[in-house]
């Protein structure tokens, strides 16, 4: 019976066709049948990221302190959403130490704050393209002796700070892993208790450079 029915379809070309057609069909996975079936995707806790980086970036800000030029360096860097997000970290400190004078004693000013970054990236596909950028933290303000070294010597006063730092750039995609952005913000300050040094000494305008080196 069963060699009748072999001989039956061997005979017969369509037969074959549709016998061939059948085998295959059932050994190949369902993902393969075409755009009738959809992948399965994982449940995830954020919904809407498409693409994600992140990236590093030592940072130079000139600005002015206590009615001195100032040099402010440091670093930031964080995690890039969709291309446009960026949710990280920044840290930043005066690299030149202006002056000032308490009771006939001649002082330097350091300063030096950090805290959670957040930026947006505007158009990143274009060569030529705009950020806003904001820093929210804290840091510290200390008045100290010339040649002060922290693990010897206390400083003459020291203050805790409370820092708002708002900015916006201009960024070149000079390649595909390197952004310069050129750029300039406002630096808000307060908490400062350190004699002859307010609070208004400290805020005000800037300007900053910095090389951005990641995966954009």
């Amino acid at each position: 019976m069963l060699q009748s029915v072999l001989s039956s379809i061997l005979h017969s070309p369509l037969r074959v066709l549709a016998l061939l057609g059948l085998v295959v069909g059932l050994g190949v996975p369902p993902a393969v049948y075409g755009q009738e079936s959809e992948e399965a995707k994982d449940e995830t806790l954020l919904t809407g990221v498409d693409s994600s980086g992140g990236y590093g970036a030592p940072t130079v800000a000139l600005t002015s302190v206590h009615g001195e030029w100032a040099v402010i360096t440091g670093a930031q860097g964080g995690w890039i959403v969709n291309r446009q997000l960026v949710i990280g970290g920044a840290a930043r400190g005066l690299t030149t130490l202006p002056s000032t004078t308490v009771t006939g004693r001649s002082l330097d000013i350091q300063m030096g704050y950090g805290g959670l970054l957040l930026e947006y990236i505007g158009a990143p596909s274009e060569l030529i393209h705009y950020g806003l950028s904001a820093v929210v933290g804290g840091g510290s303000v200390q008045l100290v002796q010339d040649g002060y070294d922290q693990r010897e010597d206390r400083a003459f006063a020291r203050s805790g700070l409370f820092v708002t730092e708002a900015g916006a750039r201009l960024e070149l995609n000079v390649t595909s892993f390197f952004r310069l952005g050129i750029g300039g913000g406002y630096l808000l300050v307060s908490g400062s208790d350190v004699p002859t040094v307010s609070d208004s000494d400290l805020r005000g305008p800037y300007g900053d450079l910095s090389l951005r080196f990641g995966s954009f």
